[in-house]
């Protein structure tokens, strides 16, 4: 092996330097045992950002340099997945992006195969021109990462009829990634803003028509959420997604469309395909678990009665050898059955002549008695399990609420907590500032004499304000520091207290610093003709500055106590687990017998009282604004 690449090897960037000074022609030498890689191959291979910073310096056209496999020096870097070298190689050669090897790749394909996601996202940004088999091969290799930032920089890649989707043919990009169910790419092409949605497929399918045949809620979610239109889209037999969801009995899918709101549900619920069949029709010709048609009829989403184009009702349609044939038959026309009835009945009470009529549909519906019974028996169950779905929901939206004000309330703490660290770091900063004053007073020091180091302007009334002030700063902010270091709350309350008391210190010391630094400029302002406006100027500022700032601040502060104040004397009514317990008199002017009598005649326990802590904390007085202060 030639010593060049000893050196290489070795990292031996002064030893390479040498070599190269000594004769130039080392750098295009080329190593037999290493697939004709140059010296660039190796360091890159090997992982030498110095050495290929320097290479890179002396001879740049080893960037386009291919060893035996056809790979330039950026292919190993990409695969290698340095980020540093990749860096150094695109702000000198960023034309080898380009640079396909012998097996047709660039170095982002071999940057979708690196561990560094940095480096392949590095050369994903910089690559000028990205083909749909760079797009291809992102996806394949899972670098759904990649394949956004391509997609971001080049759209017009998704459009491209190139992608395989089953039992048709080449579609577009979001109809490949719903038929995959691949959340995660459908969310990215769908918030490129191209009108992907509306692209159909030689079936004359959209990419939603294909997210409804695999049944993923979490595809349609994110349509409802980003193109809630697409919702509206035919096929060319005029059939809505809810015959597509019907079809292929998908019924989460169906319920979570038929439930959503943001799509005119209602209107496509009713639309009949080119054949007049509904929704319906489509459930009951092929059978579908029973659950799904008797959704469809409990909701009362389109008539029973309803026929085709070919006079059919949805119950000439259900197969005899079909499972559950008796109870499916039962629920199409038992529905119709009582509803000619309650017809019949209200025309009975008009016209005499119907009530020998109605006699023998009952005797008739009496014979049919025990099946109805039964029927009547299963739809009630199917209540129940209603009811208990709905019970279920009202449960999670109650778990989600709790852990929104859970959220809340660790945002509160955690704001306590940045608030206690803001006046530390302002006390230090008032500290340092009347520390300096203090020591180089305004006016300057003697500089010899017997009053040397002495202020100059110390006999002056303006100089004792300065520096009574200037003391009283710097020492309040000096006791803040200490109280913060040494106390060390661990529960709201205390800290809480703890920050009030800080806070009225450090306006305290804020305020005694601005006069300060008034009186000083009252020393240092020489008093001429011309510039004697100068110091009423400083103190209208610093006035009107602070006047405004604190009117602001004491209003907001007065606001948010009269909110606490009306958590607890002017509510009337309260509701304790949902439950009302009656007009309470007023907490704060309540005895604690009062109350615990008042609430033992409504059957709560002391227990269930409602604390100070929910009715009278900032928090719950500030839900709305997000915001109070102390």
């Amino acid at each position: 092996m030639q010593p060049i690449f000893q050196t290489i090897l070795r990292d031996d960037v002064p030893a390479f330097l040498g070599l190269v000074a000594e004769r130039d022609s080392w750098l295009e030498e080329r190593n037999d045992e290493q697939h004709s890689n140059t010296v660039l191959h190796m360091a890159a291979k090997h992982g030498h950002g110095e050495l290929v910073s320097k290479i890179v310096e002396l001879r740049p056209s080893l960037l386009y340099s291919r060893n035996r496999y056809g790979n330039t020096p950026l292919h190993l870097a990409a695969l290698l997945g340095d980020v540093n070298i990749v860096m150094t190689m695109l702000e000198f050669g960023l034309e080898a992006c380009s640079a396909r090897n012998n097996n047709n790749h660039t170095p982002l394909h071999l940057a979708c195969r690196s561990i560094s996601m940095e480096a392949a996202t590095l050369v994903a940004e910089k690559t000028p021109s990205i083909g749909l088999d760079e797009l291809n091969f992102a996806l394949s290799s899972g670098s759904t990462c990649i394949a956004a930032i391509i997609l971001e920089r080049f759209p017009d890649l998704a459009r491209e009829e190139a992608w395989v989707v089953e039992g048709s043919s080449l579609s577009t990009l979001l109809h490949h990634a719903c038929d995959r169910g691949d959340f995660e790419l459908t969310s990215i092409l769908l918030g490129l803003d191209q009108g992907l949605e509306e692209a159909v497929n030689a079936n004359g399918l959209s990419p939603l028509h294909l997210a409804v045949l695999r049944g993923s809620v979490v595809i349609l979610e994110e349509f409802l959420e980003k193109a809630p239109l697409s919702f509206g889209f035919l096929t060319p037999s005029k059939e809505t997604v809810f015959h597509l969801a019907a079809r292929n009995k998908n019924i989460d899918a169906f319920v979570f469309m038929a439930e959503s709101v943001g799509i005119n549900s209602q209107d496509l619920l009713q639309q009949t395909d080119e054949n007049g069949n509904t929704v319906l029709h489509i459930a009951a010709s092929l059978a579908c678990c029973a659950a799904l048609i008797r959704y469809i009829v409990g909701k009362k989403i389109v008539d029973i009665s309803y026929k085709n184009k070919m006079d059919f009702a949805a119950s000439h349609l259900l197969p005899q050898e079909a499972e559950d044939f008796e109870l499916l038959s039962s629920w199409l026309r038992f529905d119709t059955e009582q509803d000619s009835k309650k017809t019949e009945v209200l025309e009975s009470h008009s016209n005499p002549f119907h009530k020998r009529s109605l006699e023998r549909i009952k005797t008739l519906v009496s014979c049919k008695s025990s099946k109805q019974n039964e029927i009547i028996r299963l739809l009630e169950l199917i209540e129940t399990k209603t009811s208990e779905i709905a019970e279920i929901k009202r449960k999670k939206k109650g778990e989600a609420e709790r852990g929104r004000k859970s959220m809340e309330y660790e945002m509160h703490i955690e704001a306590l907590q940045n608030a206690r660290n803001t006046i530390a770091i302002v006390a230090v900063l008032i500290a340092s500032v009347s520390y300096a004053g203090g020591i180089n007073p305004p006016g300057g020091v003697y500089d010899d004499g017997p009053w040397r180091g002495k202020s100059i302007v110390g006999n002056t009334a303006a100089f004792k304000v300065f520096a009574i002030c200037n003391n009283i700063a710097l020492f309040t902010s000096l006791c803040i520091v200490i109280l913060l270091v040494s106390i060390i709350p661990f529960k709201r309350k205390p800290l809480k207290r703890l920050l009030v008391a800080t806070h009225r210190m450090m306006w305290v010391s804020v305020g005694f610093m601005a006069t300060a630094y008034v009186a000083a400029s009252w020393v240092t302002i020489p008093h001429l003709h011309g510039t004697r406006w100068l110091f009423p100027a400083i103190v209208s500022v610093a006035g009107g500055s602070l006047t405004v700032l604190f009117s602001y601040l004491g209003v907001e502060t007065i606001s948010h106590w009269f909110k606490k104040m009306n958590r607890v004397g002017d509510i009337p009514v309260y509701y304790i687990k949902k439950r009302r317990v009656g007009d309470l008199p007023p907490f704060a002017r309540t005895s604690s017998a009062h109350l615990v009598s008042a609430l033992r005649k409504t059957n709560l326990s002391e227990g269930d009282m409602p604390s100070f802590a929910r009715t009278n904390s900032d928090l719950a007085a500030s839900g709305k604004s997000g915001y109070f202060t102390y």
